[in-house]
């Protein structure tokens, strides 16, 4: 039994966390106009990513940061913009917010979806 319990969490162990999802879309990078086109992975996300993985038309993969890319897209689905925003940090626990007067916010670049 231990041994089938050890070969289990190690087959559990090497599978991979996500499966790659290589779609059709483009990217824009940081201070540049061209589009280029390529696939990227779509993970479909629920949460905008900070990191996506896109491959050139010479199928090259590299991860692009938010730092690094103006705008992004999956071909008929959905594009993002890469934007300043204020994040409401302001702790949301009721026994808290009776001792905080205004909001807190963080401003950061993210990536926004835009429909």
């Amino acid at each position: 039994m231990k041994k089938f319990t050890f070969l289990l969490l190690t087959l559990i162990s090497s599978m991979p966390l996500h499966k790659k999802n290589f779609v059709q879309g483009f990217i824009i990078l940081k201070n540049q106009k061209d589009t280029l086109k390529g696939t990227i992975d779509d993970q479909e996300w629920v949460v905008n990513p900070t990191i996506i993985s896109f491959k050139s038309a010479a199928n090259i993969e590299k991860s692009y940061a938010i730092e690094d890319l103006s705008s992004f897209g999956i071909t008929g689905k959905e594009s993002y913009l890469i934007a300043k925003n204020d994040l409401d940090i302001t702790p949301f626990a009721k026994s808290r917010l009776q001792s905080f007067i205004c909001k807190i916010c963080h401003r950061q670049r993210t990536f926004l979806l835009q429909r």
